[in-house]
């Protein structure tokens, strides 16, 4: 762990005469904390948010783009696993983005995997993970295509999403 060391020594330099120690107590308390078990929030198989979720997904499947980001704060960020790392868009290019992808394929389905976690963590807000297969249809082709889907929404205390991660094969659309 990093430290500062100042010292005062005798006019002689012989001796030690004070020390002041400075470091950051915080990695000091993890470490410290590091050899017990603890918990960080509870697990939620059913919640609002996870509720606010499958409206979004029902709404996308059903192509109503204007409840889909009802469930979205007006300063929602979007991540995709198929964008260069750290890249964020706001709702209207994540809209234009989704647009342009519904004008080459019909939603067949957006089946739920399993079922959605809310992570209710202790202080620090909450996220919601989900699975989903998206079934959907090339329009030109007839080609169907089954995208396995991960999301991660994070939420604020009003349970509106301020930001959502999705990790998917971007290249199954190509």
């Amino acid at each position: 762990m990093p430290m500062d060391r100042s010292f005062t020594l005798s006019e002689d330099g012989s001796q030690i005469k004070m020390m002041i120690a400075r470091y950051n107590t915080f990695i000091m308390n993890k470490y410290s904390n590091s050899f017990e078990t603890r918990t960080n929030g509870t697990i939620y198989k059913d919640h609002p948010f996870i509720n606010t979720v499958r409206t979004m997904i029902s709404a996308l499947e059903l192509g109503d783009l204007d409840l889909v980001y009802q469930q979205f704060s007006d300063n929602s960020l979007f991540s995709d696993i198929n964008a260069p790392r750290g890249t964020t868009i706001s709702i209207p290019e994540e809209r234009e983005k989704v647009e342009q992808i519904l004008s080459q394929y019909n939603i067949l389905s957006l089946d739920e995997h399993g079922y959605p976690d809310l992570l209710d963590y202790e202080g620090d807000g909450a996220e919601v993970l989900s699975w989903w297969i998206y079934r959907l249809q090339n329009i030109k082709t007839s080609k169907k295509v089954d995208i396995f889907m991960h999301l991660s929404h994070s939420f604020n205390t009003k349970g509106k999403i301020t930001r959502q991660v999705a990790y998917w094969n971007g290249s199954l659309l190509k």
